[in-house]
């Protein structure tokens, strides 16, 4: 399929030297090119959410609204209603048209029509010192364009959740330099599952 400025295949991520598509992404890749089986699939890379911020001004806004207070200085109640905010800025701005045609460009036909499944892989988590498992949405069975471009928002704005922001908080990890990576995958209906650990 075209690759665009803001998709990249996920086999060829681990390729990609200067590209940081989040651990998470980079982890399935090396799987997929030492020849483990996984669903087919693309990575909405770090620059299409920067692009979305700065070209729709959602970045002043988020910085606006996390400039309120310093961030350890929140309660939780705070964190929750500046997240909540926040998400809904992510859910009212419409993609512009040139991001929106390239992410589609970029997106296999067989991705397009049937369900898929998104998830999120943060240029911040899982490093040595940090893990951000579970703090950052995905979602299954998503079915159709518009609803995959929609979840891609979704997934965006979890960078931003109140547990994320809560733990940014606690390890006091840079919120100007935060960036979410997207993957889609194919669906896969499984009748087993398990866990695996590896280095």
């Amino acid at each position: 399929f075209d690759m665009t400025q803001y998709t990249v295949a996920i086999k060829d991520i681990v390729r990609e030297e200067n590209l940081n598509c989040g651990n998470k992404a980079r982890a399935l890749s090396i799987m997929t090119s030492e020849d483990i089986r996984l669903p087919d699939g693309i990575c909405i890379t770090p620059d299409a959410y920067k692009e979305f911020i700065t070209q729709t001004g959602l970045k002043g806004r988020i910085l606006m609204e996390l400039g309120r207070k310093d961030l350890k200085d929140m309660r939780w109640e705070e964190l929750w209603d500046a997240s909540l905010r926040i998400r809904n800025m992510f859910v009212r701005t419409p993609l512009y048209p040139s991001l929106r045609e390239d992410i589609i460009s970029g997106l296999p036909k067989p991705l397009q029509r049937k369900p898929v499944v998104i998830r999120s892989s943060s240029t911040a988590e899982d490093t040595q010192g940090t893990s951000f498992a579970g703090l950052h949405d995905s979602f299954v069975n998503v079915i159709g364009i518009d609803r995959i471009l929609h979840h891609i928002k979704l997934v965006w704005a979890s960078l931003w959740s109140d547990a994320a922001l809560s733990y940014s908080k606690e390890l006091s990890l840079d919120i100007n330099n935060s960036a979410m990576s997207v993957l889609i995958q194919n669906m896969i209906v499984g009748t087993k599952s398990g866990i695996a650990f590896g280095e």
